[in-house]
């Protein structure tokens, strides 16, 4: 043998013997390379897929928890809540990402993309995804820009949308493609490290593989418990462990799954348990409502009855299948209200909160007196959704209540009417005495007979007097109001009062004090009864304090009393709420004397109602009726042994200073005026007609305001025309001042007349301005007084 033959023989050999360990390698691993390529590839597609998949029915499980939710709450049909989570779904859908490359997609069932995954809605890669959509569910493959992409779809039947999930196929192959780095180096290693790798690979990679497949398996047949066991290395370990925190998290889904469900059990079943008890709500309700005595109606917002119990039935005459669906006021009619205290409509609708006395008129037509109270029915949001109203028969009720305060009324009456009785028999018993021994005595002594009229005169004061209190409780009487200094009036009036007597007296007022609009000798009148009160309490010593000090209303409202005040405690807290808002003066008078037991305190503003011996208890009630109507309030204190303390408020003026007044003087007529007097009492026309002609005026008289108007009209057209026109306010079967002077001043705007009253506190009286009359004068009058008058219209008259 030659050595080239040799050397060929012996080269073959060792190509033989070097080639032989990589083909045996060759011949090991590339079985082993395409098993575990294929088992790779098998696995990642089965895993992918049941991830992907599971992903996709996470993400429709969350909506169809979300309609639940809707149908729970009843808003199953509402479209814009329906259409607010299919938005929020898609905005979740675009942003989502799997991995690096995964994406998701949405089409219809026609293949229409409506939300792409890289592809358009044409050309041969949509073609290419359009025919792998249908059935339920599937893996879907295609191209997108040369690469291939591998994916899962599943049909969302709510929406009718195929709802899938894509990544390219390099990265759903990852492990494989590392699996193939691994045998392409085991290749490349030596022949020693081949025949190592070719017996250990076994041990390495396919033992693992099987047991992750079979592991794969386990899970996607829902053996979750299975546990993974023996070592795993490189990428296969990363592929164990992120086959075990997929597994942790599929079993926690599950585990949140079954906790919703149960919640969702357990408030199925807590609304059966509401459902239930409001059922039996309804019927306790509804029996409630049945044996129930009053009325009960209840409406919709559009005014239609949805409830009429057997007690509206009795009440209105009208069956309750009748009633219900009908308008509200084609079943009650009401008419005036008797008793209103609050009457406030809604803003919503045609429901009515209101409560109040009310006259209701029955279907046969008999009017009930009914006390009616009704209020809003509102929803779980607070909305109002109708009105239901509760009836009261109170017609018997009233009737009594009314029978009692007539009797009320009647003993307050005789208790008054026989004080006045009283006291104006004492006058006049002075005033027959007086004329009657006058008259015997005028031609005997001139003198005494003058001193008898002069004592009948007082006399007579004293019932001007008595009639002047009296007046104080006459409906719609006014004081003659006008700007006046507080403090020199409450001076005057208790240094009055307490002259002769020890009683001292303290004052404190404030600096800058407001002027009252106020009556001065009514408020003069009013201090001087309760110094009077305290001077007599205290057996003229003790002390008195005084005090006065502006107040002013806050914008709090006025709190409405409706005289429903049943005790003095209670009106003295109420009292200075109750006034409406203003600036007043806050005038307080309280003394050390022995108090007011709590008994009768009670009863200390009453008519005629006294504890003195001698004294006829109009004093405080006349105090109490002058302070109500100037519009201020009066609260009384005491406690026995501390003596008492009155408080009075009154409304403040917004002048500055009082208006001065001339002293009064008795003058001859400056100029001679020609008068009309017009008064239906033939006794006074006769007496007011000499007692003016004596004073140098000329006097027309008239009977009432026909005849007034008629010599007035005549006198125009006369050399000589009425100057003042003086009419009583009332005239028996005739016109009275207030009709006659619209009249007068049609003929002369500038007619200059006087409004006489015996009732001085009526309300012309007190604003005659307001009814075209240039000044007042109430009766009785005397000499002075009148021509006083006269005198300052003289002027005016001159002037024009």
């Amino acid at each position: 043998m030659s050595l080239n033959n040799l050397t060929k023989y012996l080269n073959s050999i060792r190509a033989l013997g070097f080639f032989t360990p990589i083909l045996l390698a060759a011949v090991i691993a590339i079985p082993l390379y395409l098993t575990g390529n294929r088992a790779i590839e098998e696995l990642s597609i089965s895993l992918t897929r049941e991830l992907l998949l599971n992903e996709l029915q996470n993400m429709t499980e969350q909506i169809n928890n979300k309609y639940e939710r809707l149908k729970l709450v009843g808003l199953e049909d509402s479209e814009e809540h329906l259409a607010a989570i299919k938005t929020r779904a898609m905005e979740g859908f675009r942003t989502y990402k799997y991995r690096s490359t995964g994406v998701m997609f949405v089409a219809t069932r026609e293949g229409a993309l409506i939300l792409d995954a890289g592809v358009s809605n044409q050309g041969p890669e949509y073609e290419e995804f359009k025919r792998s959509l249908h059935g339920q569910q599937g893996v879907i493959t295609y191209t997108k820009d040369g690469k291939a992409r591998w994916g899962v779809f599943m049909l969302y039947e709510p929406w009718q949308y195929y709802l899938g999930i894509t990544l390219e196929n390099a990265e759903l192959f990852r492990y494989r493609e590392q699996f193939q780095r691994i045998n392409l180096l085991m290749m490349a290693i030596s022949i020693i490290i081949a025949l190592m790798f070719v017996l250990t690979s076994q041990h390495l990679f396919i033992q693992p593989l099987k047991r992750l497949i079979d592991y794969a398996n386990d899970i996607a047949a829902g053996r979750y418990s299975t546990q993974l066991s023996g070592r795993f290395y490189l990428e296969l370990n990363d592929l164990k462990c992120a086959l075990s925190k997929m597994v942790v998290a599929i079993v926690q889904r599950m585990q949140q799954i079954q906790e919703q469900l149960q919640i969702i059990a357990r408030r199925e079943a807590e609304r059966d348990e509401a459902i239930r008890q409001a059922e039996q709500e309804a019927e306790r309700l509804n029996v409630t409502l049945r044996s129930i005595a009053d009325a009960v109606i209840a409406h919709d917002l559009a005014g239609n009855i949805t409830l009429f119990n057997k007690a509206a039935e009795r009440m209105l005459g009208i069956r309750h299948e009748e009633a219900l669906g009908q308008p509200i006021s084609s079943v009650l009619s009401m008419l005036s209200p008797v008793k209103k205290q609050k009457n406030t409509s809604t803003t919503t609708g045609n429901a009515i909160e209101f409560i109040g006395q009310y006259e209701l008129k029955t279907r046969s037509g008999e009017p009930l007196q009914v006390s009616c109270t009704a209020n809003l029915i509102r929803d779980s949001k607070s909305q109002p959704i109708g009105t239901v109203m509760v009836i009261r028969d109170i017609t018997t009720h009233t009737k009594l209540l009314n029978e009692m305060n007539k009797a009320q009324k009647l003993e307050s009456l005789g208790l008054l009417a026989g004080g006045i009785a009283h006291d104006f028999n004492n006058i006049l018993t002075s005033v027959m005495s007086g004329v009657s021994m006058a008259s015997k005595l005028l031609e005997k002594d001139s003198q005494k007979a003058l001193e008898f009229l002069k004592k009948a005169e007082k006399a007579l004061e004293r019932a001007v007097g008595l009639t002047s209190q009296l007046l104080t409780f006459a409906k719609g009487g006014e004081p003659l109001k006008q700007p006046l200094s507080i403090k020199e009036i409450v001076m005057e009036s208790t240094e009055f009062m307490l002259t002769g007597s020890g009683t001292r007296c303290e004052y404190h007022f404030q600096e800058g004090l407001w002027m009252a609009d106020a009556d001065k000798n009514q408020i003069s009148q009013v201090v001087q009864n309760i110094v009077l009160n305290a001077r007599q309490a205290m057996n003229d010593s003790g002390n008195i304090w005084i005090t006065c000090e502006n107040f002013e209303k806050s914008e709090s409202p006025p709190i409405q009393t409706n005289g429903l005040v049943n005790t003095t405690e209670e009106w003295n807290r109420l009292c200075p709420f109750a006034l409406p808002k203003g600036r007043y003066l806050k005038l307080s008078i309280s003394d050390n004397g022995p108090g007011i037991p709590k008994k009768l305190l009670e009863r200390i503003f009453e008519p005629y109602f006294t504890t003195k011996e001698h004294g006829n208890g109009l004093g405080l009630a006349i105090s109490h009726s002058i302070v109500t109507k100037h519009g201020g309030c009066t609260v009384v204190e005491s406690e026995e042994g501390k003596g008492t303390a009155f408080t009075i408020y009154l409304p403040a003026s917004q002048a500055t200073e009082a208006p001065k007044t001339a002293a009064p003087t008795l003058a001859q007529p400056v100029k001679p005026l020609k008068l009309l007097i017009m008064d239906d009492d033939s006794m006074i026309l006769e007496l007011a007609a000499l007692m003016l002609k004596e004073l140098g005026y000329e006097v027309m008289t008239a009977v009432n305001g026909e005849e007034a108007l008629d010599i007035y009209k005549k006198s125009l057209s006369s050399e000589r025309p009425v100057d003042i026109v003086i009419m009583d306010i009332t005239v028996k079967g005739g016109m009275g001042a207030k009709e006659t002077m619209p009249m007068l001043l049609a003929l002369n705007p500038n007619v200059k007349a006087v409004v006489s009253s015996g009732y001085s506190k009526d309300p012309i009286m007190a604003n005659y301005k307001e009814y075209g009359f240039a000044a007042a004068l109430p009766k009785p009058y005397r000499i002075q007084e009148m021509t006083e008058l006269l005198e300052k219209l003289a002027e005016t008259v001159s002037k024009e």
